[in-house]
């Protein structure tokens, strides 16, 4: 007497009309299906310029988040940071910044070097150190400079992507 396998019989519908319904596949055949979905998708990958767009974008977003928060946030606009969805918008750098806000988000220093208002002040576009950091200063500007030459790098090689 042959014992019925209960899940190779759970039907599969494949409408909503009845009787086109497919029985269970074995779970060897389910495996070798979705292994090769990863072949196939990195064929799609290989050949596909919408994707290669993509690493391109995510790569220049990652980059510009690094410098962002190496640098700091910069400074609300007028209004908000928010962009009306009913009104066009003009270009970022003509929005004058808010007249409330002074003081700016702090740097981000890899050591303890920078302490805001206790080794350097951050007032709207400007930075002041202490002149007894005047070495971790030049190091900072030297990581900052590397991270915008990689930056501007990725950008000429990338330009027609």
């Amino acid at each position: 007497m042959e014992v019925e396998d209960p899940i190779t019989n759970l039907p599969i519908p494949l409408s909503s009309v009845p009787g086109y319904d497919i029985g269970t596949p074995p779970l060897d055949v389910f495996v070798k299906k979705i292994s090769k979905l990863q072949v196939d998708l990195e064929f799609l990958k290989t050949k596909s310029e919408k994707y290669d767009k993509l690493k391109v974008i995510n790569t220049q977003q990652k980059k510009l988040k690094v410098i962002q928060s190496f640098i700091g946030k910069p400074l609300r606009k007028d209004g908000g940071n928010t962009i009306p969805k009913d009104k066009p918008t003009k270009p970022y750098d003509s929005i004058p910044n808010t007249t409330t806000t002074t003081n700016t988000a702090g740097i981000d220093a890899a050591d303890d070097d920078f302490v805001l208002f206790d080794n350097y002040l951050s007032i709207r576009d400007y930075l002041i150190f202490k002149y007894s950091k005047l070495i971790s200063v030049n190091q900072y500007m030297q990581t900052l400079n590397n991270l915008l030459d990689d930056y501007q790098e990725f950008k000429v090689l990338k330009a027609n992507k």
